[in-house]
């Protein structure tokens, strides 16, 4: 895992910060806006629904009174003042919980989810947390990193002394019960799989062509009077950020040293990246 962190940091100017009892309003909004931005188009692309985006707005409206007492924190990782992974953590005691997280689906190649869990922890250590907890789900991601799994409990308490508090208690029992069990069927997830399919099957109906990308390898060198150098802005007004992100982690070179520029007789963008040239192009597909 910490090759990601190496080939990360040395092809993009990279910045960690955790905000964790110091934070700008202005900042903690647009990080929550992005953090929202960043769940939202993940979980479109898988058709799916987050949780979390039932509650959000009393989620973002209590979180940063939290981080100003030092309750909650938002760690994120910057490409050159851009943030591309935001994490939203409790602090309870000596134990981080990791609540919410996510990145931008443009950098997908550098594994962000490992560098994240590789920096809180190293966080942890530093500032004398002894636990990171990773929360409810049984994702692999999270199997590689614990050393420690458990069964997540239920425990319904009441007295005894009552005919009202013991019928409260069964209920409470059997609604749990049952609950879980529903659970285990995926029975909860319906809702939310007809849900988004109406939404993704809508969003594709307005959207039937999606962009997908070509690289091609010039076997040589081309006229450079057929060429117009560009910048990197050039290369986000054409969509063409993630394939380029790509070629990056592929090459393991810094993006200040990439040229680009803009064949005048073809579609796309060429990109001159260690030597080697490399034409990028989009193809609309159904």
């Amino acid at each position: 895992n910490r090759r990601y962190i190496t080939r990360l940091e040395k092809c993009l100017k990279i910045r960690y910060k955790i905000y964790w009892g110091d934070i700008e309003e202005l900042t903690y909004e647009l990080l929550m806006a992005t953090l929202q931005k960043m769940i939202s188009k993940r979980f479109d692309e898988k058709g799916e629904h987050h949780q979390e985006m039932k509650r959000w707005d009393e989620l973002k409206q209590r979180t940063f009174s939290q981080i100003k007492k030092k309750q909650a924190s938002l760690f994120v990782i910057y490409d050159d003042g851009l943030p591309i992974e935001i994490s939203l953590n409790y602090h309870l005691g000596e134990v981080l919980f990791s609540s919410i997280s996510s990145y931008d689906m443009d950098y997908s190649k550098f594994g962000l989810g490992h560098v994240e869990i590789y920096k809180q922890l190293e966080w942890c250590l530093q500032n004398g947390y002894h636990t990171f907890e990773m929360g409810v789900g049984g994702m692999d991601y999270k199997a590689r990193w614990s050393n420690y799994i458990y069964q997540f409990e239920h425990v319904v308490l009441h007295q005894d002394t009552t005919l009202t508090s013991r019928l409260f208690g069964n209920y409470e029992y059997h609604r749990i019960r049952l609950k879980e069990y529903l659970k285990s069927k995926k029975i909860n997830e319906l809702k939310d799989r007809l849900t988004s399919f109406y939404k993704f099957k809508g969003f594709a109906n307005e959207n039937s062509k999606q962009l997908d990308f070509t690289f091609e390898l010039l076997s040589h060198a081309p006229n450079e009077s057929s060429l117009v150098k560009q910048t990197y802005q050039c290369l986000l007004d054409k969509g063409f950020k993630k394939p380029f992100n790509d070629l990056l982690y592929k090459y393991s070179c810094p993006k200040s040293t990439v040229h680009i520029y803009e064949p005048l007789s073809l579609e796309g963008l060429v990109l001159n990246i260690e030597g080697q040239w490399i034409r990028v192009f989009s193809n609309p597909t159904k």
